[in-house]
Order: C-alpha cells, then sequence, then structure tokens
C-alpha cells in the first residue's frame, strides 16, 4: 500500500511508467472464480512435470483459495513451496499437502479435507498507508477480509 506514496516521490515518479493494482482473487461470483481456475491451470501448466496437476478439481482450487485468501502473491508463493517439495520428494501427488504442513503446521490440513468443510475468506478492504496518521498510530492497516465461511457457501452466492 505504501507503493504509492514511494512512486509520487520525483526521483521514483520519473522511472515508474507503467502502474498497475493486482486485486485479490474472489470466487462468490461465477466469473470470478473461472478466473481463478483459469490462473491455476496456467500455473500447473508450467510446472516441470509430464502429468500436469489438476489445480481445476474443485476441492484443490478451494484449497489453494482457502491458503491464500485470493492473494496472488501468497498463492505463488505455497505453489513454490510445493513444487520445491514435489521436486525434492519426486512424489507431485502428495506436495500440496505436504506443503501446506510445513507452511502451516497448526491448521487443519485442506487437502485433507471434504470441499464442503473447507473455509476461507475473502478481501473486503485492501491494505493502507496513513503516513499523516495520529502520532504513535502504526501508518501501515492491513487488509480486512470477511469472517471465515465454508467456500461453497461464497460459490452459491
Amino acid at each position: 500500500p505504501w507503493i504509492d506514496q514511494i512512486a509520487d516521490e520525483p526521483q521514483w515518479s520519473s522511472r515508474i511508467f507503467i502502474r498497475r493494482f493486482i486485486t485479490y482473487f474472489k470466487i462468490s461470483k461465477k466469473e470470478e472464480l473461472q478466473l481463478f481456475i483459469r490462473v491455476l491451470k496456467g500455473f500447473a501448466n508450467r510446472l516441470p512435470f509430464s502429468d500436469k496437476p489438476r489445480f481445476e478439481d474443485l476441492d484443490i482450487a478451494l484449497s489453494l483459495f482457502a491458503i491464500s485468501n485470493g492473494c496472488l502473491r501468497k498463492l505463488k508463493n505455497f505453489l513454490d513451496s510445493a513444487l520445491t517439495e514435489a521436486l525434492i520428494s519426486d512424489a507431485q501427488q502428495a506436495c500440496l499437502s505436504s506443503a501446506f504442513k510445513a507452511w502451516r503446521p497448526e491448521l487443519d490440513n485442506v487437502f485433507e479435507m471434504n470441499v464442503n468443510e473447507i473455509q476461507g475468506c475473502e478481501v473486503e478492504q485492501y491494505s493502507t498507508f496513513k503516513p499523516d496518521g495520529p502520532q504513535g498510530e502504526d501508518p501501515f492497516i492491513n487488509p480486512q477480509f470477511c469472517k471465515k465461511v465454508p467456500l461453497v457457501q461464497l460459490l452459491k452466492k
């Protein structure tokens, strides 16, 4: 969120020609879910395996959404960890589950859950940076997410 402040500084402003705001994925609308699944298929197609993983399967797609809350960076970082795990162990089938156990061992493994049990949330408000806020108050405001719900409920909206 503070990149806007940095980019407005004259030295940086003259160097940054293209500015993009990458929104979080949401799945509460059918077309948004289809876009998320297309991105997952794109990731799967670029993996170095002869048998490509089926990230578009609803149980895997919802698990990946639950892990990332729709944040592309979190999704990419998680899949990077899963790929590393798969290449080390030469077992791509279990790589997502294994990577999740390494990432968040304190949580129930979403890759071992029934699709109806997977819970997650969508972003409601993005993070912001307020350098001119009250003294002693943190200028960074984290993103706000909706309450966790079973992700199949979001699909019904």
